[in-house]
């Protein structure tokens, strides 16, 4: 078995009955401690707070860092964002540096670009990323 959380590949599994050496249970304990530290902090998780952060860009270049820090963008990450600036046009986001996204909305029955004033200054933004774009919902 092998995730985010925890690989097996590292360890020997030990069979019922089996003496083992002090070293190789320190080892396994040591694998399922380091994947508990890529788990989010429990104070975040409880204040809901695991994907949002207030925005320190600029108007129309949104930028948000969170605490619990994605390695890539996967479609279906959903990000909440305090926004600093209400948008002038078209805006992007860019979550921990990892690279400059559109951020799109449904109007009229499409996806289209943000006009002025979709984001407002101190307004709570929710987006998803769609695999191509974050949309705003």
């Amino acid at each position: 078995m092998s995730n985010d959380f925890y690989d097996a590949d590292d360890w020997t599994e030990l069979t019922r009955l089996t003496v083992a050496r002090a070293e190789a249970v320190n080892a396994i304990f040591g694998i399922i401690e380091d994947g508990f530290d890529l788990l989010p902090a429990n104070l975040l998780l409880r204040q809901g707070r695991v994907t949002y952060s207030a925005d320190t860009g600029a108007a129309d270049a949104y930028l948000v860092t969170l605490a619990q820090v994605p390695t890539v963008y996967t479609a279906g990450l959903n990000i909440y964002f305090k926004a600093g600036a209400a948008n002038t046009g078209a805006s992007t986001v860019n979550v921990n540096g990892l690279g400059v996204k559109s951020i799109k909305k449904k109007a009229s029955g499409a996806i289209s670009a943000l006009a002025a004033n979709d984001i407002i200054a101190g307004e709570i933004v929710h987006i998803v990323y769609d695999g191509t774009d974050f949309q705003k919902l």
